[in-house]
């Protein structure tokens, strides 16, 4: 429900206006051009933003649009919103001298000190945005006396008010933002002035501090309001009943805000609502059988995750069929999945993770065509994953881990062309993963079959149609050759396969494609050979090759974690070991010899180090953060 500027633009002053940089017949009021140039002359332009502002016709100027006839300056449209140098400096008196003006945009702008006063004095101004321009201090009142305002945003976080009374002399006011404004001693007062703006139509308050409700309102005046935002509050209450009286309500965020109590059921009713968020208030609980036996009739986003949403998910969820977005992910839903949840032909994003859901996926799961992302992980499925959701042409990220899904992933996961993200992890899945698998799959950037016991059977040969970011498969059988298809994977970042029945030496390729790695773990395999010193990696990785066969001398490496333990490396440690930045080194249970060296005392972030030497000897040799 956004209204971006430019629209507002044509909007108000559709059939007077003409945009300004291109030249045209009518010149500018001279008056008008001497006020931009006073202007101008206030402000600082490192990056010559308003570089065209010079000439005659300052119609034709960046920024700037006229009346038609006139010339008269209508809107001044300074917005910094392409990354640009913002503007600074100060606004001069003078703006306050183009009478006619109707718009003004000096957002995202870095000016100081408190909002003009004298823009008070621009009464035909329809539009007032001067959000994150470097404004603070007290918001001037006088505002309210701009009384054909209907877009006003002030947002910013370091502005504040005493009370919103002068906000009821903004009768035609629409669109009103103080996102960031300071408004916690404001109590429940902030609702009754508001309540007094018989045209506003969106209203947004988010990160306000605001800290009360009133819950009893003479009468209700919000009838055109149609967005509501009051994203980040410090309520620690319940919400009123009065809110789901307002029956031109299409959006609804409160998240983040501390509500406490029950949902109002009425919320199902209203009969124009499209999106509702109460996401991540803790305290707030509704029951699934309850709230959504409700019409919903136009909701497309639901989002009320994080809070105590409770017991089972009804069937007829699958009336819901306008729904896009559904995220009921941590809280303490239980029972199993309806099927009807198939009728959600809409469906484009679900995350029902971090609930106590119990029984299978339906195979009406791949009756969502539109699906793009499916998270159903941290709870308690069993069965197996159905062969539809081969059927989800658009899904690109399928996350079912931590779950007791049996059987075998099936192959049709191999015509998701769109798929990035596969996370089947910490499941009882069985069978082989063949190439079958990974057929269409070119857009796969996350492979996460860890904890499972399934087999990757692929030819020798294979080149992977991917390139994959993320590659995760401990405990999986990769074995017993090192897979030789990584060769052509040229993102790797995060690489582990530990316990996966890989034996044999290391191919050279290898130490040739880790220098992007930041996660590296093979360990628990039967790896052999020696390890070159040093080999290229990120400063901030972690290596762990533990618990393998690797040979030779220890290869010192500049990174987070080294975990080198548990294999048949020997000689002494190096006395560079104290130019490095470890956190955490083990070399226990490897056939080191010599002591150890007093440089070690150098390794200022040294959290743990484990170097237990053959026959004995020191076994722990470093705890703590800073020297030893």
């Amino acid at each position: 429900m956004e209204t971006f500027p430019f629209l507002w633009v044509i909007c108000l002053l559709s059939g007077e206006v003409f945009s300004g940089g291109v030249a045209q017949s009518v010149n500018c009021n001279a008056a008008d051009r001497e006020a931009l140039l006073d202007l101008r002359r206030g402000l600082n332009d490192s990056w010559s933003r308003l570089s065209s502002w010079h000439g005659t016709n300052c119609c034709a100027w960046s920024g700037i649009a006229c009346h038609n006839t006139t010339g008269a300056v209508l809107a001044v449209d300074l917005p910094n919103s392409s990354g640009l140098q913002p503007l600074g400096g100060e606004i001069r008196p003078s703006l306050a001298k183009l009478k006619s003006l109707k718009h003004l945009d000096l957002s995202g702008n870095n000016f100081h000190g408190k909002i003009p006063h004298f823009l008070s004095d621009l009464h035909n101004l329809h539009y007032l945005n001067v959000s994150i321009a470097g404004f603070s201090g007290a918001i001037p009142p006088n505002l309210g006396n701009l009384s054909s305002l209907q877009f006003l945003d002030v947002s910013c976080g370091g502005l504040t008010v005493e009370n919103l009374e002068w906000l009821s002399g903004l009768l035609s006011l629409k669109h009103l933002a103080m996102n960031g404004v300071e408004l916690s001693n404001l109590g429940g007062a902030w609702i009754e002035p508001l309540n007094k703006l018989p045209l506003l139509s969106e209203l947004h308050l988010q990160f306000c501090g605001l800290s009360g409700f009133i819950y009893s309102l003479p009468s209700v005046n919000f009838t055109s309001l149609e967005v509501l935002s009051l994203t980040g509050g410090f309520f620690k209450a319940k919400l009123p009943a009065w809110f789901v009286n307002i029956s031109s309500l299409v959006s609804v965020d409160i998240s983040y805000s501390m509500l406490t109590g029950r949902i109002p059921l009425g919320f199902g009713e209203l009969p124009n609502l499209q999106a509702l968020k109460l996401n991540y208030n803790i305290e707030l609980s509704a029951s699934c059988f309850q709230l959504f036996a409700r019409g919903w009739k136009k909701i497309r986003v639901l989002d009320l995750s994080i809070n105590e949403i409770h017991g089972r998910l009804p069937a007829h969820l699958g009336n819901m069929t306008s729904l896009t977005d559904f995220d009921l992910h941590f809280n303490n839903i239980e029972g199993g999945f309806p099927s009807s949840i198939g009728k959600l032909s809409n469906l484009q994003y679900i995350d029902l993770s971090l609930n106590k859901l119990t029984g299978s996926l339906p195979n009406s799961i791949g009756q969502l065509k539109n699906l793009v992302e499916l998270r159903l992980d941290n709870y308690l499925l069993q069965g197996s994953i159905p062969y539809s959701i081969g059927n989800l042409q658009h899904l690109t990220i399928l996350k079912l881990s931590s779950n007791n899904i049996n059987g075998s992933l099936p192959d049709s996961i191999g015509l998701l062309s769109e798929l990035s993200t596969v996370d089947v992890s910490l499941n009882n899945l069985t069978g082989i993963i063949s190439e079958a698998h990974f057929h269409r799959l070119e857009n796969l950037e996350q492979i996460i079959l860890s904890d499972n016991s399934v087999i990757l059977n692929v030819s020798s040969h294979w080149v992977p149609p991917f390139q994959v970011i993320f590659l995760q498969m401990s405990s999986c059988h990769v074995g017993p050759s090192f897979p030789y298809w990584l060769r052509s994977q040229k993102k790797i970042e995060v690489l582990e396969f530990s316990r996966a029945g890989v034996s044999g030496s290391i191919p050279n390729w290898f130490w040739n494609m880790t220098s992007i790695l930041a996660f590296l773990n093979v360990s628990f395999n039967s790896l052999e050979g020696h390890i070159p010193n040093p080999f290229n990696i990120t400063p901030y990785a972690n290596v762990d090759l533990s618990s393998n066969q690797f040979k030779g001398p220890i290869p010192l490496l500049n990174v987070f974690l080294l975990d080198l333990s548990s294999n048949k490396l020997i000689g002494e440690i190096p006395t560079s070991v104290g130019e490095l930045s470890l956190d955490i080194l083990d070399l226990s249970k490897n056939n080191l010899t010599g002591s150890i060296p007093s440089s070690i005392g150098n390794c200022s972030s040294l959290m743990w180090a484990f170097c237990k030497f053959r026959g004995g000897g020191i076994k722990f040799c470093g705890f703590g953060v800073g020297k030893f």
